[in-house]
């Protein structure tokens, strides 16, 4: 539902299939480190310690299809949901969100959301650069040449050795399949796309958090060049809340609402 009423385009479909071909590998390779937020596993807000974030955090995951997630408050600033790989996805939110208004706070926790709703938490944990060389050791599982001109080729075949040593038989074969299909299609435009996943999770926390203003409101504080604009300047000035306002009306968003109970009649 997410690509089809929320995406800006589709360019970068191969590369997300790879990523969930390895997201196994990823979460073993790639273990979140919680000391970098100073908190530990008992520290873990569970579906039973009758805290009311994890209630909050439930009703926005379950609107995305998330059957569960390891949630955690740190001590930090700022107002983006940080995500890890786990056994489950790791969810980081900074206390200064506890702050915001409830509507804020269900955006800001939604545009993370909706990243794991997809498996892409590599994308909030890699930068692009990152990103282009995992998904090229990994193309190397059918194109053993693939890449050569991006990194050194030895470091990309030990990465590659690594990404398939975590899978089992069946994961293996799904991998050698997406794979060559990466590899054979047209180079992923990372910039890009990321920041097409970054329109994505905007649109959907939008929509969830239910009102607009407080959205830009928080965006306009997320970006000091946008904090005294106000009205058409505002949104001359920001593509991302042009692009809000444009989504927020369109007959995608109202059906999206409707699919998720967000709007009823």
């Amino acid at each position: 539902m997410l690509r089809t009423q929320l995406d800006r385009s589709q360019q970068g479909a191969v590369a997300e299939k790879l990523i969930n071909a390895i997201m196994l590998s990823l979460s073993k390779l790639y273990l979140g480190d919680l000391n970098r937020f100073s908190v530990n596993a008992k520290e873990k807000i569970t579906a039973r310690s009758g805290n009311p974030l994890r209630g909050f955090v439930d009703k926005i995951a379950g609107l995305f299809g998330l059957p569960d997630y390891d949630l955690y408050v740190y001590r930090g600033a700022g107002t983006t949901v940080s995500l890890e790989f786990g056994a489950l996805p790791v969810v980081l939110v900074p206390a200064t969100v506890l702050r915001l208004s409830e509507p804020q706070q269900a955006f800001v926790i939604a545009r993370a959301l909706a990243y794991v709703q997809r498996g892409l938490q590599a994308v909030t944990r890699f930068k692009a650069s990152e990103l282009m060389l995992i998904l090229a050791a990994a193309a190397r599982t059918a194109a053993p040449n693939y890449g050569s001109n991006l990194a050194d080729p030895s470091a990309l075949d030990d990465l590659q050795r690594r990404i398939v040593k975590v899978l089992g038989r069946r994961e293996r074969q799904v991998l050698q399949d997406v794979s060559a299909e990466y590899a054979q299609s047209a180079p992923v435009d990372f910039h890009a796309w990321y920041a097409d996943l970054k329109t994505t999770s905007l649109r959907a926390a939008a929509l969830i958090a239910a009102d607009l203003p407080s959205c830009a409101a928080l965006l306009r504080q997320e970006d000091q060049a946008l904090l005294y604009l106000e009205g058409e300047e505002l949104v001359f000035n920001s593509e991302v809340i042009a692009d809000l306002l444009r989504f927020w009306c369109s007959e995608s968003a109202i059906d999206l609402r409707r699919r998720t109970g967000l709007l009823t009649g």
